[in-house]
């Protein structure tokens, strides 16, 4: 086996690529987790601005033999696993995906739609304390769910539930985002597949790892729903507790149904809670 070498460095420590397949690159936008990738800021050929995703660019050599060296092929088939999956979406709420790419220094590329608007850990920041009205919460919670359902519908499950992954258009619109992670009721679930303090309960215990399912995501839209209103990501014990003494009624009761320890205790599919949260007064 062949031993490489590489340094690791952070990103604003590295170069930002010229171009990536036909791409002009613009600017570094994020890094995400799966194998240390990067998301760019781009033009395409026609002037439209575009995201791209792609695997192992947090490392300072590009060599793309040596990036499927150093992060395997299972990061590479995540990656084009998580363009299969948004090919077969096409929801007003879902980030657009416009098509995969390779290039012969960077390696596959992911190429979606541009949300000008930031995230939502970003629009929490805005607020004092960190608490959104309730309003805006119940609006933001509902394109989510209907994301979640149109997702859900075509026997996807995302996994990875958080504001982090939910975009927002500059009209306040919302785009689910990162299906890395992102599964069917077929597969075989690991243990810690999405994020801590976001995560269902049989997403964490390796003995209900077979309860996963579409009700997994409406658990973490729960918690984001709590986080919103409340300003803080509680932990499980807290979710009967004071934390949402503030909280309506009403949304309390949605959270508590939401985010029962069973999947079978909780609303029974995302429509379901669709139609909850659209029905609060």
């Amino acid at each position: 086996m062949v031993d490489h070498q590489f340094q690791y460095t952070k990103q604003d420590d590295l170069p930002i690529p010229k171009r990536i397949g036909e791409y002009r690159v613009i600017e570094f936008v994020s890094r995400y987790t799966e194998a240390q990738g990067s998301v760019y800021k781009a033009l395409g050929p026609d002037d439209t601005v575009v995201a791209i995703k792609v695997i192992g660019n947090s490392f300072q050599s590009y060599s793309h033999s040596l990036i499927a060296a150093l992060i395997g092929e299972d990061d590479l088939e995540a990656l084009k696993r998580e363009a299969e999956i948004l090919s077969k979406l096409d929801h007003a709420n879902i980030v657009k995906f416009l098509h995969t790419g390779e290039d012969a220094e960077y390696g596959t590329y992911l190429v979606m739609e541009w949300i000008t608007g930031g995230n939502l850990r970003t629009m929490l920041l805005q607020y004092p304390e960190r608490k959104v009205p309730t309003t805006v919460s119940s609006h933001i919670i509902a394109q989510i769910l209907s994301a979640i359902e149109a997702s859900h519908n075509a026997g996807i499950i995302h996994l990875d539930i958080k504001p982090e992954n939910i975009l927002l258009t500059e009209d306040g619109s919302v785009k689910l985002s990162d299906f890395g992670v992102a599964g069917t009721s077929n597969d075989e679930f690991m243990a810690g597949r999405g994020t801590e303090g976001y995560m269902a309960p049989e997403q964490i215990d390796l003995s209900k790892i077979n309860l996963i399912g579409p009700r997994t995501d409406i658990y973490s839209v729960g918690i984001l729903l709590m986080e919103m209103l409340t300003g803080c990501l509680p932990q499980r014990e807290n979710i009967e507790g004071n934390i949402l003494q503030e909280v309506p009624a009403s949304l309390r009761e949605f959270i508590r149904c939401a985010t029962e320890e069973s999947p079978d205790s909780r609303f029974t599919s995302a429509e379901e809670a669709l139609r909850h949260i659209i029905n609060i007064k």
